[in-house]
């Protein structure tokens, strides 16, 4: 990570505030993420590949300002020639 990014909603002094503020600085984050997924290809056509993968990552570790546990969950959809 080279850069982050964050938006904070804080009450300050009884009033809600947005806080933006941006740190630069480089971390290495090794395995700090499980990826767990499947799939399944199939063939389209006769020369391409259909696959569909769907996928979780997990945390290990925190990463970043704050020690975040990111998650992240999503599917891949690939089309490729043979």
């Amino acid at each position: 990570m080279t850069t982050e990014s964050n938006r904070y909603m804080a009450e300050i002094s009884g009033e809600e505030k947005e806080i933006n503020s941006t740190y630069h600085s480089m971390h290495n984050y090794l395995a700090s993420i499980l990826n767990i997924g499947v799939g399944y290809q199939f063939v389209f056509r006769r020369n391409t590949v259909a696959a569909i993968q769907p996928y979780v990552q997990l945390p290990l570790r925190g990463m970043g300002i704050g020690s975040m546990q990111v998650r992240a969950m999503g599917v891949h959809l690939i089309l490729r020639k043979k």
